[in-house]
């Protein structure tokens, strides 16, 4: 509040307050969304999945559901490394049909490109043009997480940050220009106390993302490594903090959370995460049984307790809106180990038990957001096709069908220009003009 002295009077102006709004698809403030990352391939172990079927074992309708496709499109195939026949079609873009639960929870769609140097401006509109029509098709929020942890040498699009920042910027320009919707997640992996996975160099600026996150899993301390990696073992309470945060030695140096999630007011997301059980372990040919330790209770929810179940980490941390939890079996290599690991809530009734009693705490204090029943409703119309499929900023790129059927469609968004406008690069707002309040004022002083 701002007072003029003015003879006679006492003139008071009210100076506006800034009111931070939302980001894209971000949920109110206390309110968190969680779902999985379910496997619905072929593979082994944790095969056969479904979204209705995952729902029924946690209890409750799952807010998002994560899946994945590669760039260029891949022909699938059913062996390794990713046994994908049954959840993508015959020409490589993800089938739909594996979203099965009857709702309207987020798709969390991770795109995996080759490299960062030799993708197409065609594959970029095919890709922005199918997630369009899978929105518009299901009704369903979309985020895209594009690249993810771009700054490990595992990733065929790492080692070249211009080159990124350059893909990713046209990935996002290209999403924006057909489906506003939608916001895109930069997630990359967290880095070490000796710095080897930076950040800042895969940043391609605060304009240019939506939401900021991490993968975040629990395999073992770094102390003692390899072998502290292939052995079950208690996740400290404060283990989450430590890698977002830089809150202790099983992080960077530098904190994700408060660089990027509080400096540019962006919602987190742990993009993938749980704690790993370690089942077995081989070197060298020779396959041994890996000591229970904790046993698998224990390990798997004593990750669980680092985060959401945790009172003070989730009172510490508002930006933090999302978690999903990766569902899956998986066998890593770790130096000269391999490592068979079930990072699953609901590889067993015990530990299926113990994360619904304590997913019940966080219903019953009003904190999640799940997912409603789908309301069918007529398709509606695709978007334009009246442009060339060679322009990855054209304003309606052409549309190619989705090869896969129609998941329980609800009405989307009849406000386009609204989602495109409501973006993290303006989330300040003003009641008042300050060249309104200029005139005001002067208005107001030249009478007195």
């Amino acid at each position: 509040m701002l007072m003029l002295s003015v003879p006679g009077f006492a003139l008071v102006l009210l100076v506006p307050t800034i009111v931070h709004g939302l980001a894209k698809l971000e949920p109110p403030n206390g309110k968190l969304i969680f779902g999985p990352w379910f496997d619905s391939s072929t593979g082994p172990v944790s095969s056969g999945e479904t979204a209705a079927g995952w729902n029924r074992k946690i209890g409750y309708n799952s807010g998002v559901f994560q899946a994945y496709q590669h760039m260029p499109l891949r022909t699938p195939f059913n062996g390794p490394p990713d046994y994908d026949t049954s959840n993508h079609n015959a020409d490589g873009t993800l089938n739909i049909n594996i979203f099965n639960d009857g709702t309207d929870a987020a798709i969390f769609f991770t795109i995996y490109p080759d490299n960062s140097t030799g993708i197409l401006d065609s594959d970029i509109t095919a890709l922005a043009n199918q997630c369009a029509e899978i929105i518009a098709v299901t009704g369903r929020k979309m985020y895209l997480r594009f690249a993810p942890e771009m700054n490990g040498g595992w990733m065929g699009y790492s080692g070249n940050p211009a080159a990124f920042i350059s893909l990713w910027r046209k990935v996002y320009t290209a999403i924006n220009a057909v489906a506003p919707s939608i916001a895109m997640v930069w997630s990359p992996n967290p880095d070490v106390q000796s710095g080897l996975y930076p950040y800042a160099p895969y940043w391609p600026g605060p304009e240019y993302v939506d939401w900021v996150g991490l993968s975040i899993y629990w395999k073992g301390l770094q102390d003692n490594y390899p072998i502290s990696y292939i052995s079950n073992t208690l996740c400290p309470s404060d283990f989450t903090a430590q890698v977002m945060d830089a809150q202790g030695p099983q992080g960077g140096k530098i904190s994700f959370y408060q660089t990027y999630a509080v400096a540019f007011d962006k919602p987190f997301v742990i993009s993938e995460g749980g704690g790993a059980f370690q089942t077995h372990n081989s070197r060298n040919g020779v396959t041994s049984l890996t000591d229970p330790g904790p046993g698998r209770v224990a390990t798997v929810m004593g990750y669980w307790y680092s985060n959401i179940f945790n009172p003070a980490f989730m009172a510490r941390y508002p930006r933090f809106k999302m978690i999903l939890a990766f569902e899956i079996w998986k066998r890593e290599n770790e130096d000269v180990y391999t490592s068979d690991r079930d990072f699953r809530i609901t590889a067993d009734e015990p530990t299926i038990a113990a994360f619904r009693a304590e997913l019940q705490k966080l219903d019953a204090a009003g904190t999640m957001l799940w997912a409603s029943p789908a309301k069918p409703s007529p398709s509606p119309s695709p978007p334009a096709t009246t442009t060339t499929r060679s322009s990855t900023t054209s304003k309606a790129p052409a549309v190619n069908t989705v090869t896969s059927a129609v998941v329980s469609p609800q009405q989307p968004s009849q406000n386009p220009a609204k989602d495109a406008n409501h973006t993290s690069s303006s989330r300040s707002i003003s009641p008042f003009s300050p060249v309104l309040m200029l005139s005001v004022l002067m208005t107001v002083m030249f009478f007195f």
